[in-house]
C-alpha cells in the first residue's frame, strides 16, 4: 500500500514540474509545391539550461509532406531534412494555446543526385 500511494504521489509530483504541451505545431515540407514524404523534423529547445538536457522532438512527415505535434509554450530551433534536398533550419516560437502553421521549402542538392547510366 505504501509503494501505491509513493507512486502516486511521485506521478503527481512530477506531472506538476512537467511543461505543459499545450501549444501546437502543424507543418506542411514542400519543394516546388509538392510534398516531402518522410522528411526527418527535428525541434529543439536551446533555452534549457544545459544542451545535454535540452529536450527535443522528433518525428517524420506523412505521406502529405505535413507534420503535427504538442509541445510546451516557448522558442525552438526547427531542423528539417530529406534525402536529397539540402536541410532547413528556422526558429519558432509559440505561445500558450496557440496552433501554429510552419511552410518549409526545401531546396534540391545538386550534390544529392547520382546518375547511374
Amino acid at each position: 500500500m505504501k509503494a501505491i500511494t509513493f507512486a502516486a504521489v511521485f506521478t503527481l509530483c512530477v506531472s506538476c514540474f512537467a511543461p505543459a504541451e499545450n501549444a501546437q505545431l502543424h507543418g506542411a515540407v514542400t519543394s516546388s509545391s509538392q510534398p516531402v514524404p518522410g522528411a526527418y523534423v527535428l525541434l529543439f529547445d536551446y533555452s534549457q539550461v544545459s544542451p545535454l538536457t535540452a529536450q527535443k522532438w522528433e518525428l517524420r512527415t506523412t505521406a502529405t509532406g505535413e507534420f503535427k505535434i504538442r509541445i510546451p509554450a516557448g522558442c525552438y530551433d526547427l531542423f528539417v531534412s530529406a534525402a536529397l534536398f539540402k536541410p532547413h533550419s528556422t526558429r519558432v516560437c509559440v505561445q500558450e494555446g496557440e496552433l501554429k502553421q510552419v511552410k518549409v521549402k526545401l531546396s534540391p542538392d545538386p550534390i544529392g543526385y547520382v546518375r547511374c547510366d
